[in-house]
């Protein structure tokens, strides 16, 4: 485990987002107004500078803050992959629908649909449930107004052609029709992530590979400059094999990353590791987890919630990757929203998928439990902080 030595005064944030397009500007302006709620809530203060676009790897922002007297100084990079992202992002059209199909079998292949969770069953079954309920009602829909047409036509001594011409126009406009029922039922993005997971077993992310490579090298280049008391790697959703993955090839690159410098942390939030895991064969995949692993001294904590949709908090991070996990490694928490929400805040979180996966870089509304910018902000090291949520082990039985 990583040595302290005082309390930290400048820390470097590097943060991983999710399968997600959007530019770093999404969370920035998610940073900015959410520290400044939290801020609010426990009396810190917290300046976040503007957002930086420093090279085609990296854009970030400074941000200053004070808790009790003690200042810290932050500079948070984003390190990009949203333009990979969107040259993947799968495209709204019959292909979407069939490709979501190909990927819910290609879980039950892996075993994926077998394994040990609710939420990973009901996250896979939920957009195929979806898709097939619109494509079949939406044929219906048509069929039954051909006919009808058709039959008025026939009445009118017109062609039967002339009544279905206008009913068989209605598949013109299948995707924005669906585009507006995946507002009232969002499972769009669901299907999205498993043609990514679904991905990996034909080997089909080339350009993830590259961009790996390019973090892991940013990671040990930027924490041999001196001056700096801390280290943090945050990964988000399919940002968390990312930040593992690259700090594995890191710690390839040089061996005393994390000894030699500053100490560094990793920290993952609303996980789908095994996901991944089942699915490719890849051999460097692994042994990137495995040197990750390995390296002890680098803390790692993983914080997944048992409600989110979009996680898998019911499995180890590291199950299907062929080798027994060590002992508290990572060390497995829970951020408890429930108990850090009004009951009518999470009820609403309950019934929107997507801002629950988000909601571990929200502000809260109560102080003293999970809290995500006192672990970035605050002067204590990812592994003393109280801020990391509860023991998942201890907590069993919430679904928080």
């Amino acid at each position: 485990m990583t040595a302290t030595s005082g309390p930290v005064r400048k820390r470097r944030v590097f943060y991983i987002a999710g399968f997600d397009p959007a530019s770093p500007r999404k969370y920035h302006g998610i940073f900015t107004v959410e520290s400044a709620k939290q801020a609010a809530l426990t009396g810190a203060r917290i300046e976040v500078g503007q957002l930086e676009e420093r090279d085609e790897l990296v854009w970030g922002w400074t941000v200053r803050a004070e808790r009790a007297g003690q200042a810290v100084e932050i500079d948070y990079q984003c390190l990009r992959w949203n333009e990979v992202v969107r040259r993947m992002w799968p495209k709204e059209g019959p292909a979407f629908f069939l490709n979501v199909w190909r990927a819910f079998f290609a879980y039950g292949r892996r075993g994926i649909l077998a394994l040990p969770s609710r939420v990973v069953l009901i996250t896979a079954l939920a957009p195929v449930v979806v898709m097939t309920a619109f494509v079949l009602l939406y044929a219906a829909a048509v069929a039954g107004l051909g006919v009808l047409g058709a039959d008025l036509a026939r009445q009118a001594a017109w062609p039967w052609q002339v009544g279905a011409f206008v009913p068989l126009l209605l598949w013109l406009v299948v995707v924005p029709v669906w585009l507006r029922v995946d507002k009232l039922i969002p499972v769009g993005w669901l299907g999205r992530g498993m043609i990514c997971v679904a991905g990996a077993e034909r080997a089909l992310h080339p350009q993830i590979e590259q961009r790996l490579g390019a973090f892991a090298r940013r990671l040990v280049q930027d924490a041999r400059e001196p001056g700096w008391d801390d280290i943090l790697i945050v990964g988000h959703s399919m940002g968390c094999q990312m930040a593992v993955r690259a700090l594995g090839q890191a710690l390839r690159i040089d061996p005393a990353f994390g000894k030699a410098g500053p100490p560094v942390s990793l920290l993952t939030l609303g996980q789908l590791i095994p996901l991944y895991s089942l699915m490719t064969d890849d051999p460097a995949y692994r042994q990137d987890f495995r040197t990750a692993v390995a390296a002890d001294w680098i803390d790692w904590i993983d914080i997944t919630g048992p409600s989110d949709p979009g996680s898998v908090c019911d499995v180890h991070p590291l199950t299907g990757l062929g080798f027994e996990p060590p002992a508290r490694r990572p060390v497995r928490r829970t951020p408890r929203f429930h108990a850090v929400l009004s009951a009518a805040t999470f009820r609403k979180l309950r019934r929107a998928p997507l801002a629950f996966h988000f909601q571990y870089l929200m502000a809260t509304e109560t102080a003293g439990g999970y809290d995500y910018f006192e672990m970035i902000t605050g002067p204590r090291r990812l592994s003393e902080s109280a801020a990391a949520g509860h023991d998942l082990r201890a907590d069993r039985g919430t679904r928080g």
